[in-house]
């Protein structure tokens, strides 16, 4: 459908001597980007999937670090 836009609005400037049937063209292009997108969009809702609970291997699980917190101190030459 979004395809359709430029050929029709090709389509109403090659039309220009009959600006009827140019504004038909031209007016129908108009709503195309927006039906294409419900078009697209209209699906049913994805059902919820359960996720199964997770449990912790503790072999593989990472250490627990150390604490330690750096500080960022002052700066002894401020510019």
């Amino acid at each position: 459908m979004m395809g359709l836009r430029v050929p029709c609005l090709v389509a109403a400037a090659l039309l220009y001597q009959t600006p009827w049937l140019a504004i038909t063209i031209a007016a129908l292009s108009i709503p195309l980007p927006w039906m294409a997108v419900l078009i697209a969009n209209d699906r049913p809702a994805q059902k919820r999937r359960r996720m199964a609970p997770i449990t912790i291997n503790p072999e593989r699980a990472l250490p627990a670090g150390n604490r330690e917190i750096v500080d960022a101190g002052t700066d002894p030459d401020p510019r």
